[in-house]
């Protein structure tokens, strides 16, 4: 008796079907959150990606959190650790130069 094949007798071999670009998904965020050095930053297209890989560096018994400030389009996201005083945004800067009037 010889082995059995899973595959049908004329299975249908498709060509030139185009590979779809890769989307952005939770393991991918979870390894970037990972490789991301103390004050490394990268550039989100979404709010879904940042709130994912800002939850992904600031996971339980983390020393690191998440900073986001819009960009453009997008946001961009820093690994900093926590309580650490990140710089001042322009907007921040101008408040208190206005304050000082």
């Amino acid at each position: 008796m010889g082995k059995r094949s899973h595959w049908p007798e004329k299975a249908k071999i498709d060509k030139q079907v185009p590979i779809p670009k890769k989307k952005w998904s939770k393991i991918s965020a979870r390894d970037i959150a990972h490789e991301m050095q103390e004050g490394d930053s990268i550039f989100c297209k979404t709010k879904n990606q940042v709130q994912y890989l800002i939850k992904r560096i600031g996971q339980k018994d983390s020393v690191y959190r998440g900073l986001r400030r819009q960009e453009g389009a997008g946001f961009r996201v820093w690994k900093v650790r926590r309580g650490a005083d990140p710089a001042p945004t322009i907007d921040e800067l101008l408040e208190e130069k206005c304050d000082d009037r």
